[in-house]
């Protein structure tokens, strides 16, 4: 009897043990008699809801071996949401103040206040977004379709860009926005700009305010020097405060070779309205040029002055060098002025040296005088055009004249020729026609 009750027992027990087990291995509703097929927990309720253990973040980190995906709700030290992902827990963002990704529709936003950083755990400057690698290589890409660019944006006003927004799709732009009408590019060392763009398109270098398509202003940390051009050839430099431009030289405190060979130098002086171009010997690139050797000056009342000391002046002589301090291949004309003379008249000579002297009929023959030269070596030729029935003027040897035979009666179509030595007109030559 006792052996029959007893596999009775045995048999009522495996039949819920039956039962238990095909009930959990389908999935369980709590709520619902249809609990989802996906779900292995379908939990319904329209008026409670499923409360998570709940625990300190001391609590939380004495759970021994937590599972993978273990969840629990932390109530102190940033509450919410954690979940332990095999290595720590984390916690699931809420979009709330502490957690700041939130999403609206296909947009996703941050609603951070402070410092985002890609790439390292730690804030490294004071800029809002931080992109750190510290390896070789892009750091960020930007895509986008036609014309892409970036907008740089100041109290929501539009200043500039960079990307590809105007010309050609293949071009690069950087520069300020449409609608930024007084704005300037500028390119900056230390926060000071160096190069600047204003909106006509004047480009400064040292300057802020340029006043032409391109204006250098000021120099190099020595010497004189605004720019240099073609340094891998001869080049030419622009040298202010002279100011000056350097042919193969250049001014950085001394006067330098830009290449070896030859240099030379025109330089203007605005205290004298003075211009001067002097030349330079044969050097080495990057060496200090010798003394220069004036070749041309320009006064500001028009008079030139051609080389100096030792220099020769060749006119038309070209490849042949001139020999003498002034050598002409071809002709040399002097133009005449024309002066009326009467007795005891005094002609200024001046900085002429072909006069002309006409007269009319006097009742004797009238006598006349010469200025003083303004220079030792000046030349002077005297024609006479007289009309007083070809009796003549006379010129006699006295205080500043010096005659041969003491006096010249010039009368039609002759010529006298004279020399100033600094304290007379000395007698060349004469032509006596009559």
């Amino acid at each position: 009897m006792k052996r029959a009750a007893l596999l009775s027992w045995f048999l009522f027990l495996f039949f819920i043990l039956g039962l238990l087990n095909d009930s959990f291995s389908q999935n369980v509703g709590i709520g619902t008699a249809t609990p989802n097929a996906s779900a292995q927990l379908d939990i319904t309720s329209t008026a409670k809801g499923l409360l998570i253990p709940r625990m300190t973040l001391v609590q939380r980190n004495l759970i021994a071996t937590p599972a993978t995906g273990l969840l629990i709700y932390q109530t102190d030290n940033t509450p919410g949401f954690y979940y332990y992902n095999g290595a720590g827990w984390n916690q699931i963002s809420t979009g709330g103040s502490t957690n700041f990704w939130n999403s609206n529709g296909d947009d996703i936003y941050n609603n951070n206040l402070g410092h985002v950083s890609i790439g390292t755990s730690a804030s490294v400057s004071a800029a809002k977004l931080d992109v750190v690698k510290n390896t070789s290589g892009n750091v960020a890409n930007f895509w986008g379709g036609n014309q892409p660019y970036i907008g740089i944006f100041e109290n929501d006003i539009f200043r500039g860009y960079w990307g590809s927004f105007a010309g050609n799709p293949e071009d690069v732009d950087f520069g300020t926005g449409y609608g930024n009408l007084p704005g300037k590019l500028h390119l900056t060392i230390q926060s000071f700009p160096k190069l600047t763009i204003d909106n006509g398109g004047n480009v400064g270098i040292g300057t802020e305010t340029p006043r032409a398509k391109l204006e250098v202003y000021g120099a190099g940390a020595t010497g004189n020097t605004s720019a240099v051009f073609g340094t891998d050839g001869a080049g030419i430099s622009v040298q202010r405060n002279r100011p000056a431009i350097g042919f193969n030289q250049y001014n950085n405190g001394y006067s330098v070779f830009i290449n070896t060979g030859y240099a030379a130098i025109q330089h203007f002086d605005h205290t004298t309205g003075t211009m001067a171009i002097d030349m330079l010997g044969t050097g080495v690139g990057g060496t200090v040029t010798a003394a220069p050797t004036r070749a041309v000056t320009i006064e500001n009342n028009g008079n030139i002055s051609l080389g100096s000391g030792s220099s020769k002046v060749g006119i038309n002589t070209f490849p042949s060098a001139p020999v003498t301090a002034l050598e002409v291949n071809g002709g040399v004309s002097l133009r005449s002025s024309v002066v009326n003379i009467f007795n005891n008249s005094t002609i200024v000579v001046g900085d002429r040296s072909f006069i002309s002297i006409i007269s009319g009929i006097f009742p004797s023959i009238p006598v006349f005088f010469l200025s003083n030269g303004i220079n030792t070596g000046q030349l002077l030729i005297l024609e006479s055009h007289v009309n007083n029935g070809f009796s003549g003027i006379d010129l006699f040897s006295g205080a500043n004249i010096k005659l041969a035979g003491g006096t010249f009666r010039m009368q039609g179509e002759e010529t006298l020729t004279l020399i100033w030595n600094g304290a007379k007109w000395l007698e060349l030559s004469r032509s006596e026609n009559f």
